[in-house]
Parts: C-alpha cells; structure tokens; sequence
C-alpha cells in the first residue's frame, strides 16, 4: 500500500510534468487555454494578452477575451466550438482577427478540442492559440506580388492583363495607353538606378491621380505602361495624355529636366481584335508611330 509520501511524490512528478509542458509552450510563443464547459472556470497563459497590448486584468475572463474578437470572426470560432462540444467534429482550427488596444488587427490561429475529465466528467474546452500576424503578412505580400509590381505599385503584366481580360468582358468600351518613356536608360546611367526607380514611382504616382475613375495602371515591364481606361473612346483617353503631360514629373535637381514619354492610343473593337495580343499590338505600334515623328521632328 503506498504511503501518503508516496502518493505526494507522484503528485509532485505530474505537477512538474505539466508545469514543463506549459513552460515550453510559453517559451515557444504559443498561448494555451483550459476553459470549463460546466463551471466556466478558464485557466490561459498571457502570451496573446501580451500582443494585444492588455494588462491581465484586461484579458482575465473569456467575456473580456471575447471582446477582442472582430464579430464576424467570433461567431465562426463560437460555431466550431459548439460543433466539437455536440461531438460533430473532433477538433477544429480557425484563423481570426482581434483587436489590439491600439486599435491595430492581430491574426490569431486557434487550435482547439474538446477534452472529457476522466474523474468529474466534466468537458473541458482546451487549445493552443499563435499570433499569426506577421505570418499572414507575408503570404499576402506574397500574393500580392503575384498581380502587382512591387517598385511602382502598380498591376504587373500578368495580373494587369487578366484584369483587362475581365474589363473587355465587362464594359462596353474600353481604351489602352501604351506608353514608353523618353531616355530612360539614360536617366540610369546618368543620375543612377535609385533615381530611376524614383522616377517610375513618382511616374506611376502622377498616373493614378490623371487616370480617370476605375482605370488602371499595368508596368508591362521596364519603363513601359499600360493604361487601362473603360468607358471612354480614343478621343477622350487622348484628353487624359494631355493633362498627364502638362505637368511631368520632374527628376534630378534641375527642373528643366522632365520626363516625357510616347504613347499609343487603342480602343478594343469586338470584330478587329480577335484576342488581347491584338488588341496591345494595335495601342503598341501607334507609340512607336509617335515615338518616330518625335525624332523626326528632332
């Protein structure tokens, strides 16, 4: 028969293993909770707490806690655990946003299932939450990157043209702007690559503020553009060009220096443009057409 030493010793070895689990999960950043269903006892480390910028007493009740939450993302956690607590799913794992006290979003990952106590028979709600912000951060930049040019901002070629593709499905009239800009190569060499990027940026940043309501800007690559605009014919994107070269952006610290570019007007006609390479073609071989006369003229 064991001893009452015996039986606190073993107390002692199972309270020190629970105490390392928690430690190591503590240290490895991720918040672990013990929430009980009958009683509404709830035992949580502070890890979460900490990221949303809250003192313990802020975050010490599951009503406080659940305060955080965005609504929507509330009720779909609130869902998942009564779907484990009436035995339909064994566990589940849902992304949520909270609100710091700032204000600011955190993405948390909320891991969870549903536990029976083997003595009172009472079901414990327990899990594993992570601050997944900077994660989530990156797999949208990521897909961002996908569609857009990460320099100017403005859609890269394979996410400006599918989105063209859904304009010329979409609306009954749309226009392209292939432009190229004048000496790029040598503002390069002259005044250097950061200047340059500088240049395509403040290039892209003047486009966005001429361009009318739902265009948009395509980097096809390089220094050349695509200018997207629905609902207007030739002669009015031609009224856009002119505004946008007005006032051109100006690069280095002389302000004689100017940046120009040439251009080519197209408007997409169902019967002519079979595809968009067509389409681009046309637009395309009218800046060269301009970019000749200019030298022409020189």
């Amino acid at each position: 028969m064991k001893s009452d030493q015996d039986y606190e010793s073993e107390i002692l070895e199972l309270t020190y293993e629970i105490d390392k689990y928690k430690k190591a999960l503590i240290d490895s950043g991720f918040d672990y909770y013990d929430f009980n269903l009958q009683t509404g006892q709830a035992e949580q480390s502070f890890i979460i707490g900490e990221s949303l910028g809250l003192q313990p007493d802020e975050y010490d009740t599951m009503e406080k806690r659940s305060s955080y939450f965005h609504p929507d993302d509330l009720k779909r956690n609130l869902e998942e655990i009564n779907r484990a607590a009436n035995g339909e799913i064994d566990k589940f794992d849902v992304q949520s946003r909270l609100f710091r006290k700032d204000g600011t979003l955190l993405w948390l990952q909320h891991t969870g299932t549903i536990s029976r106590h083997p003595v009172t028979g009472e079901n414990h709600l327990v899990g594993i939450l992570r601050d997944i912000t900077t994660e989530k951060a990156n797999v949208d930049y990521i897909k961002y990157l996908a569609e857009f040019d990460g320099l100017t901002g403005a859609y890269n070629s394979r996410g400006g043209l599918e989105q063209l593709e859904r304009y010329v499905d979409e609306y009954k009239t749309v226009t392209i702007i292939y432009i190229d800009l004048d000496e790029f190569k040598w503002i390069n060499d002259n005044y250097g690559h950061q200047t340059g990027d500088n240049v395509l940026k403040e290039f892209c940043k003047k486009m966005n503020t001429c361009m009318p309501k739902e265009s948009f800007l395509v980097r096809l690559g390089g220094d050349e553009f695509l200018c997207v605009i629905p609902n207007q014919n030739t002669a009015e994107a031609k009224e856009t060009v002119d505004q946008i070269m007005s006032a051109p952006v100006i690069y280095g610290n002389d302000p004689q220096n100017k940046l120009f570019f040439s251009y080519g007007i197209a408007t997409f006609d169902r019967e002519k443009h079979d595809n968009l390479d067509l389409f681009i073609r046309d637009a395309d071989e009218e800046m060269y057409r301009f970019k000749k006369a200019k030298k022409y003229l020189k």
